[in-house]
């Protein structure tokens, strides 16, 4: 798994989703290889199986926040933002100081037209990571 993971940082995703399947012949329940091999799906465009695979990560170890957080990211790009809410909602009862996911809620929030919600979502993330403060001014000044 530590090398599907280094090819899906390098943007290698079809050798990271290859490397995901041979681990998952050897242990079908492998909740790691469905995150991973998920996650390369999502970034190599192929959002269904991305869905599949993130969907079974989370029935293996829902308490996983960083599968809720891509689950969100496709349903995100696939304009179910009601369900990308759920997902991100989920991810942040499991991580609540995750900077990144108060950005990615607040980012949602604002394709919703909810303002005061992707304020104080922003808000949070800068708060929690003051080296996001630049970005963060960026976002709100959308508003």
């Amino acid at each position: 798994m530590n090398r599907a993971v280094a090819y899906e940082e390098q943007g290698a995703y079809q050798q990271a989703i290859a490397d995901c399947d041979a681990a998952l012949r050897l242990n079908p329940k492998l909740e790691r290889a469905y995150l991973h091999r998920g996650v390369s799906y999502f970034y190599a465009g192929d959002y269904a199986d991305a869905l599949a695979d993130l969907n079974m990560a989370v029935y293996l170890k829902p308490q996983q926040a960083l599968a809720y957080v891509y689950r969100g990211m496709v349903s995100a790009s696939l304009n179910n933002l009601s369900a990308a809410l759920s997902d991100y909602n989920t991810a942040l009862h499991h991580a609540p100081k995750d900077a990144v996911l108060y950005r990615l809620r607040g980012e949602l929030y604002a394709q919703f037209g909810e303002s005061s919600a992707a304020r104080r979502d922003y808000q949070r993330a800068a708060k929690l990571n003051p080296a996001m403060r630049a970005e963060i001014t960026r976002l709100l000044s959308a508003l």
